[in-house]
């Protein structure tokens, strides 16, 4: 009966980690930006070489917009633009971000309201981190971890 109670302590301590995890926990904190002013080709260089597909556009300390490599292909070349036209023209401006405060639940419904894939992590106007769909599925490997525990112990001890 002893290895049963550990058990169970230790797939309670890891759910209430995985439902208290905040953004900061998850996030990448060593991040890119470009300016605004940054050309689309040396912006593709630069994602290509980090082997990043986003990165935040910061002027003045801030973020001030978000540009993808999709939206060098669709809102720039595809349009006729040039290597040497500047981000300015085909970022996102309106920045949707959030918190390293705030609860992984906040930034999952967030993302899955606004249907984005990844949130640039702000402390006022300055960006800490980005927080994306894959680092919270990897997360998620920890509750698949805790769910396979407790079918694995019910089955054990038929509980």
């Amino acid at each position: 009966m002893q290895k049963i109670n550990l058990n169970l302590k230790l797939i309670i301590k890891r759910k209430q980690v995985y439902f208290f995890m905040k953004v900061r926990d998850l996030m990448t904190s060593h991040i890119c930006c470009v300016s605004p002013d940054m050309t689309l080709e040396n912006a593709s260089k630069l994602m290509c070489g980090a082997d990043i597909g986003v990165v935040p556009v910061c002027d003045n300390g801030g973020i001030v917009g978000i540009v993808t490599d999709r939206d060098i292909i669709t809102r720039g070349i595809s349009k006729g633009f040039g290597p040497n036209e500047k981000i300015e023209k085909i970022m996102t401006k309106n920045v949707i971000s959030i918190t390293p405060d705030a609860d992984i639940k906040e930034a999952v419904k967030l993302m899955s309201d606004r249907q984005v894939r990844r949130l640039p992590v702000v402390l006022g106007r300055e960006i800490v981190g980005m927080l994306s769909v894959g680092d919270i599925a990897r997360c998620g490997k920890l509750d698949a971890e805790v769910a396979k525990a407790e079918c694995g112990i019910a089955e054990m001890y038929k509980v």
